[in-house]
């Protein structure tokens, strides 16, 4: 996965369609969306990518701590010259460090889809030790659609897609799909409700809750 997405950094937005005029106009009522719940917080924002979320929310947010686990990527996002009020750190998702703080908002896209099943507790339990109980967490990702599934599923359950690069490096990726009740059972130890969205313009859900505490 890591070495997956730090080959496709530089083509990434183009790849997502994110360059283009005439798609952009599909993500405004999601990106609107996720711009007025995060508005004034301090954001720690995982697997940030080439920064194409990031860009929009620091338009609204107090701050954004955007990391990502590809220095590729990084670069990448350093190119927008993105707002002051961002800063970019390389971090690894699985094993957060001491940001010697904590946040009191987190933002994902793209990225819980690609935590493994079995990772999926370790993941959450290791990002709330960074954010302030009461703090809001927001995830967004793609909605299946045809051929999300062609690959199968590995022995774990996680669905398995095979993805192609530029320069014809094959690799196999793990994206899930979780259902509204995977997500509210999973996300029901650390907050009294899970509330799951439907974008259907940019084909995206968002799943959101506010963390009661950091428990385990």
């Amino acid at each position: 996965m890591q070495d997956y997405y730090r080959k496709r950094a530089p083509v990434y937005d183009a790849s997502m369609q994110y360059d283009c005029t005439e798609v952009l106009p599909k993500h405004e009522p999601i990106v609107e969306h996720l711009a007025a719940r995060l508005a004034n917080r301090s954001i720690l924002e995982i697997a940030c990518g080439p920064g194409f979320w990031t860009g929009f929310l620091a338009r609204s947010a107090r701050e954004i701590l955007a990391t990502d686990f590809n220095e590729s990527t990084l670069e990448e996002a350093r190119k927008k010259e993105l707002p002051s009020n961002v800063i970019l750190r390389q971090a690894d998702a699985y094993a957060l460090p001491d940001f010697h703080r904590r946040f009191d908002a987190c933002f994902a896209g793209d990225w819980f889809c690609h935590v493994p099943i079995s990772k999926r507790r370790n993941f959450l339990e290791g990002l709330h030790a960074r954010l302030a109980p009461g703090s809001l967490v927001i995830f967004c990702d793609q909605l299946p659609h045809e051929g999300s599934m062609a690959a199968g599923a590995d022995s774990e359950g996680n669905n398995i897609q095979i993805r192609t690069l530029e320069d014809g490096s094959t690799y196999r990726v793990i994206k899930n799909f979780p259902t509204r009740g995977e997500l509210e059972n999973l996300l029901s130890r650390y907050a009294t409700e899970a509330k799951v969205i439907h974008h259907a313009d940019s084909r995206r859900y968002t799943v959101e809750y506010q963390l009661i505490g950091n428990r385990t």
